[in-house]
């Protein structure tokens, strides 16, 4: 009998369940295929939002990162040397840049404002990091390409759901799917992208025979769910009207049939080709058909916005280069623009209060300026320039299912409405970087830092045990405020009483001040008012909010603080036009 002892020794590192060793790579697989496939189809009760701390699921995916980094730094070992690419060295660098803005943002609750975005960009570069020393194989990717797939194949079942059987949906769901949007993202544009990000998968899976499990059962049945990706995300896509959902689903299927019938790329059969061209085109017409048993989707969601993305896009342009350098502030957005806006001559007749341009580039410029612009050039060129610099079918792929994602971040904002959409690009990038370190030394080199780091790593594991905590209580607080605001929170002044308000603090702050309205409502109480009309005035110096004005100048004239009052209703008109309640 033959023993190998160097083998042994690797796995007497590691923890061994049953016949398995736990690595820190088959940890990382498990976590985000229990995310994909089971987490993020789970809907949480929320009063939905436009930032990303208002959202449940986006503070469910950190949470689950967070027990993939302690995992991985609890298992690595301690001696195993450190893989520093020339991409993450560059995404590093475009990091630093673009943070810089930060330190001259002019006002405090701007800076606290944007806090929560950058501390999302640093921690994603960690996660990549981290996820870099995993050294995930082929096959074990494939695992994960198959689980987003499938994941996105469950979300469109749900949606055919919540639109042609709702009373089958939990109660949470309906209520969410009729108040703001179908699905778990319940914003329909940022839905289309995550399911157009699936199809990519599905059709360059199917496309390409080096993605797959082997040649046994277990292959034929996935390559069947592929198939059933194709239609049924098609079909969805259609359904939900989504101009963004459109054009990545017709980019998918258009580049992926282009290689596939006229190129050598993708070496398949022709009956093979046709399969994948045609499950597709079956889909997207089975989605046109299934929207007349359903009127309501056939109106058109898009009258009036397609004009004010144009005047929003029009208005930040002219802010950028009115302060090219500078920029107007780091976590400013909302303010600048509406105060540029309201301060033109003639005023500019924008319809809606702008958190966000709709546009990446043009976000990051207003706020930061050329420093900004130079960070993302610097990210961008780095992601390009991994994908593309070793042509394997596997990469083009990868290439191809980060473009809805890429698409739709030039017309909206999903990065911050969903954390899925962050991880799926940082994957994508992870996946090209471990093979360029497996190819190391053809055509790059990888700087290895060899340390004994277990203090290190151990330290890592319990920071990150710490953040999968705070995320747990965060979602905790979500769900207390929702009922908070909807009225069924029994007890409303347990609000006060909430651990680590901070982590939700812009919500928390307007929920305290609108609970001095109900403290007055209960006593009769002037002063509860007068500390609502103090803490509507301190965020109103740095933050627009539609909703506060509206309760503030109430409120005032409540009080018979009469010239205030109209002194406030005066500036909502200016800064709302469009607003009925401030005519």
């Amino acid at each position: 009998m033959m023993v190998v002892l160097g083998h042994q020794t690797d796995r007497a590192k590691f923890p061994v369940i049953g016949n398995m060793t736990l690595t820190p790579a088959r940890w990382a697989v498990g976590c985000l295929v229990c995310y994909f496939l089971v987490a993020l189809n789970i809907v949480i009760q929320n009063n939905g939002g436009t930032q990303g701390d208002e959202l449940p699921w986006v503070w469910s995916c950190w949470l689950m990162l967070c027990f993939l980094l302690a995992g991985v730094w609890f298992l690595m070992p301690g001696k195993k040397p450190q893989q520093i690419t020339p991409t993450l060295r560059w995404l590093f660098v475009g990091c630093i840049i673009l943070t810089l803005p930060l330190i001259w943002s002019p006002h405090r609750d701007w800076q606290y404002h944007a806090l929560p975005r950058l501390a999302g960009l640093w921690a994603g570069l960690f996660v990549y990091y981290s996820l870099l020393q995993c050294k995930l194989t082929s096959r074990q990717w494939t695992v994960i390409w198959t689980c987003i797939a499938i994941g996105a194949l469950f979300q469109a079942v749900f949606i055919i759901g919540e639109i042609f059987a709702p009373s089958l949906t939990p109660v949470v769901s309906q209520a969410a799917a009729e108040k703001f949007g179908f699905g778990v993202f319940q914003q329909k544009n940022v839905a289309a992208s995550y399911l157009a990000t699936g199809l990519a998968l599905a059709l360059g899976m199917l496309a390409d025979k080096n993605m797959n499990w082997g040649r046994g059962k277990l292959e034929i049945i996935r390559q069947v769910i592929l198939g059933l990706c194709l239609i049924f995300i098609s079909t969805v896509l259609y359904m939900l009207y989504s101009r963004t959902g459109w054009i990545c689903w017709f980019t998918d299927v258009f580049i992926i049939c282009s290689l596939l019938f006229f190129t050598s790329v993708f070496k398949t059969s022709r009956r093979r080709r046709l399969v994948i061209l045609m499950l597709p085109l079956f889909g997207f017409a089975l989605g046109y058909g299934l929207s007349f048993l359903e009127p309501s989707l056939l109106k058109s969601p898009h009258d009036g916005s397609s004009a004010q993305r144009w005047l929003t896009l029009k208005a930040c342009w002219d802010m950028m280069i009115e302060s090219p350098l500078r920029g107007w502030g780091y976590g400013g957005f909302e303010f600048a623009f509406q105060h540029w806006v309201a301060n033109q001559s003639p005023v500019i007749p924008t319809r809606e209060m702008m958190n966000h341009p709709h546009n990446e580039i043009l976000f990051w410029g207003v706020e930061g300026g050329i420093t900004s612009l130079i960070g993302l050039v610097v990210i961008c060129i780095a992601g390009i320039k991994l994908i593309f610099n070793r042509f394997t079918p596997t990469r083009l792929v990868i290439g191809i299912s980060i473009i809805p994602i890429m698409l739709h971040v030039q017309v909206e904002y999903p990065l911050y409405l969903s954390s899925a959409h962050w991880l799926i690009v940082l994957l994508l990038l992870i996946s090209c970087d471990t093979e360029t370190v497996s190819n190391a030394g053809s055509k790059q080199t990888i700087k290895h830092i060899v340390c004994y780091r277990k203090i290190f790593a151990s330290t890592i594991a319990i920071f990150a045990l710490c953040g999968s905590l705070f995320c747990a209580i965060a979602i905790h607080n979500e769900v207390v405020l929702t009922k908070f605001e909807i009225r069924k929170l029994v007890d409303d002044e347990s609000i006060t009483m909430l651990p680590m308000p901070w982590l939700i603090n812009e919500r928390y702050v307007k929920d305290i001040a609108l609970l001095n309205i109900l403290r007055f409502q209960k006593t009769n109480d002037n002063q509860y008012l007068n500390t609502y009309i103090e803490l509507s005035h301190q965020w109103l110096k740095t933050r627009v909010d539609a909703d506060v004005y509206n309760n503030l100048i109430n409120v005032e004239f409540y009080l018979n603080l009469n010239l205030a009052a109209k002194n406030d209703q005066k500036e909502a008109q200016l800064l709302f036009p469009y607003d009925k309640r401030f005519e």
